[in-house]
């Protein structure tokens, strides 16, 4: 097999790679409901126009790009759960040949050994067998691999399907990753501008991406000396980045000064935090019983650091961009950790930690676990490769396994249903309650018909309705509940029948003091559960009625 035919046949895999990916990702793209901040993206982007350009001033808003950019989109197609998690799907797959072309750069393109020298090395049946069956995928192609990989991912398959920016900053963390070795490599102003483009769009994508900053000056150490010669060319990148970033710094330095907690999440430990990190990325939403499950998967991660860094030393690995083997796979290690260890740091100022704020360390790890199965199928073990096909079938049957449940189970909040029941069956003179306030958007999304203007005549959909209570938490518990019944008893007044949309209640109500006062004061007539969510229905006594109408 000629070099060139080799490159071909490779490439007509990724191809393959790619269809599969769309394939996967578009089947059940709409079967579960959105979530709020799915219809929160919606919300804000066909909204008033001044009002979503004002999130750029707004101190602690976020992804007021994606929601520009969605606008024209949502538009044109409509608002339907297709439409919206399409343009994930789309920069989900686009991510695959992206990392597959990063990693013929950050990976060894040297293999130790062909499937032809496995079909040679011995007369056993199976090495035979395993060689005519391997030779057009060879185990021992880590860009391939990682591509694979990715493609198959729970995680990114899971975000893939989710109306919201994350395939969008993989996708852009992976452009100026190849922009700035690009830079690195030849220097000049394409690829510098290429880099501070990128960098800038995926920084007003999401707030968070400034974390790629530190991620490339750190890079920039790592590749020193060879990135010397580029210095200029990145510096002044830098120093154009300060240019987008200046207006952001400038909306959120009230959140960077104030020693008052802004961000509504809860300051996570070091330790927990890489647990976390380390549990999505190779299991992603659906619970494991069993931890064991994922050890062949951490295994191989260690095998690509440890195997990758002692067994291919940069004369037999090759160079790239002036940059030895081992200073390529401190740059994926880099890509793994610095974000992480950065995101805590912020926390410790403002608590801004969840998992899909540093979903862009996925490639990296993609390209890790394609390392650990590159260096055992390049060994010289009798067991050794094997040892990769056992382990590479077993990390894609598991993660297909689990993004099979994700498609088909129902994960997320049924929100799409709770509204369908109450608008089907609620007269329009009940009084609607729904607790989280917040879900009367969910509630105007769903009761209509998720057309171009969705929210069009919302409120009037929504009828007579009222958001549900928040106690004092400063009051204590007896003054609380004394509270709850003022305000209960002013809010239903007049009230025959009442409905309540109950999902994230803790949210508002951690102690359920207003469901405590209906259970007490009111008639449950029905009761209907759905995934994360519940509608009850009520009727008022007389008596309450009366004291209300008094008061």
């Amino acid at each position: 097999m000629t070099r060139r035919s080799g490159i071909e046949g490779t490439r007509r895999l990724l191809l393959g790679l790619v269809l599969f990916a769309f394939a996967w990702r578009v089947h059940n793209l709409a079967e579960q409901s959105m979530w709020r901040d799915e219809i929160d993206a919606i919300y804000f982007a066909l909204r008033d126009l001044p009002a979503t350009l004002s999130m750029f001033v707004d101190t602690a808003q976020n992804g007021a790009l994606y929601f520009l950019g969605l606008r024209p989109w949502l538009s044109l197609m409509g608002s339907g759960e297709f439409t919206l998690r399409y343009l994930s799907l789309i920069f989900g797959v686009l991510s695959i040949p992206l990392l597959w072309q990063l990693c013929r750069v950050l990976t060894p393109a040297v293999m130790t050994r062909s499937s032809d020298d496995l079909a040679s090395a011995g007369s056993s049946r199976w090495r035979r067998v395993l060689a005519r069956a391997l030779r057009p995928a060879n185990l021992g192609n880590a860009p391939l691999i990682a591509a694979v990989l990715l493609a198959i991912n729970p995680y990114h398959l899971w975000y893939s399907q989710e109306g919201k920016m994350y395939t969008l900053i993989i996708f852009l963390t992976l452009l100026s990753a190849w922009f700035w070795l690009k830079g690195i490599k030849r220097g000049g102003f394409g690829p510098w501008f290429g880099f501070l483009v990128t960098v800038s769009l995926a920084i007003y994508t999401h707030l968070l991406m400034i974390l790629l900053i530190p991620l490339f000056v750190v890079w920039f150490a790592i590749a020193w000396p060879a990135s010397r010669r580029s210095r200029q060319g990145f510096l002044l990148a830098l120093a154009g980045l300060t240019l987008p970033y200046l207006p952001l710094l400038v909306w959120q330095w009230d959140l960077l000064t104030t020693n008052e907690i802004r961000t509504a999440l809860d300051f996570v430990p070091l330790g927990e935090i890489l647990r976390t990190v380390l549990y999505y990325q190779s299991s992603s939403f659906v619970e494991t019983r069993n931890i064991l499950y994922l050890v062949p998967i951490f295994a191989l991660g260690l095998a690509g650091l440890y195997v990758g860094y002692r067994g291919l030393p940069d004369e037999q690995a090759g160079s790239a961009n002036g940059l030895g083997w081992r200073r390529r796979l401190l740059l994926i290690v880099a890509w793994l950790v610095v974000p992480v260890l950065t995101i805590y740091l912020l926390s410790l100022r403002q608590p801004v930690f969840l998992p899909r704020y540093v979903i862009w360390i996925t490639p990296a790890a993609m390209m890790l676990l394609a390392l650990g199965i590159q260096s055992f199928w390049n060994n010289r073990g009798t067991l050794s490769r094997p040892l990769a096909v056992t382990l590479m079938l077993y990390i894609v049957v598991y993660w297909a396994g689990i993004g099979w449940q994700e498609k088909t189970l129902e994960i997320k909040t049924d929100l799409r249903g709770t509204v369908q029941y109450i608008s089907e069956n609620r007269p329009p003179e009940d009084l609607l309650i729904i607790q989280i306030p917040y879900l009367h958007v969910a509630y105007q999304y769903y009761s209509g018909d998720q057309g171009l203007n969705p929210f069009q005549e919302g409120q009037r959909r929504l009828g007579w309705w009222a958001p549900g209570l928040a106690p004092e938490s400063e009051l204590g518990v007896e003054a609380a509940r004394s509270q709850v019944d003022r305000q209960m008893r002013d809010l239903t007044s007049g009230a025959g029948d009442i409905w309540v949309m109950l999902s994230e209640v803790e949210l508002a109500d951690p102690g359920h003091l207003m469901l405590d006062w209906l259970d007490t004061e009111t008639t449950l007539i029905d009761q209907v559960d759905f995934r994360g969510a519940q509608v009850r229905h009520y009727r008022m006594t007389s008596e309450v009625t009366e004291v209300g109408q008094a008061n």
